[in-house]
């Protein structure tokens, strides 16, 4: 679910009458398992997102706006300003992560990919990885950049 927010008018929607001040949510759930855009949506396949070459700012952007790649920033007026922000941070954070070190699940304690926790059903249910650095060098190539500084 997104961010709540209140009608500023009343307004009639699909023959329902909203009153101003309702409180409405953008159900991203709903919209990011669609079986009619996402076959079977449930099951973790990045594969799914081949050839999407736009990013969230020129998606969010789109004419149509079922043909986004994801509303987890919101839409509309009200979609967060901080979205071209968010994406480059995320796009750092991440590439960062997967080019230091290697994560594997602990054969003793499988990862859930079905549960989740919190009223947002957006939360995963904690777990625990094995981190292991990729490279024997790599604190050396990190400390030569200046990442890091570590006295022993």
């Amino acid at each position: 679910m997104a961010t709540p927010h209140c009608t500023s008018q009343d307004f009639a929607y699909r023959g329902m009458y909203i009153p101003k001040d309702t409180v409405v949510v953008l159900n991203c759930y709903t919209l990011h398992h669609n079986e009619e855009r996402y076959p079977d949506a449930s099951v973790f396949n990045p594969d799914r997102y081949l050839g999407d070459d736009l990013s969230c700012v020129e998606s969010a952007k789109l004419a149509n706006v079922m043909e986004r790649d994801h509303w987890t920033f919101g839409a509309g007026r009200r979609i967060c300003p901080g979205l071209p922000v968010a994406e480059r941070e995320l796009w750092l954070a991440i590439s960062r992560l997967l080019w230091s070190f290697t994560f594997h699940a602990l054969p003793e304690e499988p990862i859930s990919l079905e549960e989740y926790e919190g009223l947002s059903g957006r939360t995963p249910m904690p777990f625990r990885l094995n981190v292991v650095p990729r490279v024997g060098t790599l604190h050396s190539i990190l400390q030569n950049q200046d990442e890091i500084s570590l006295t022993f």
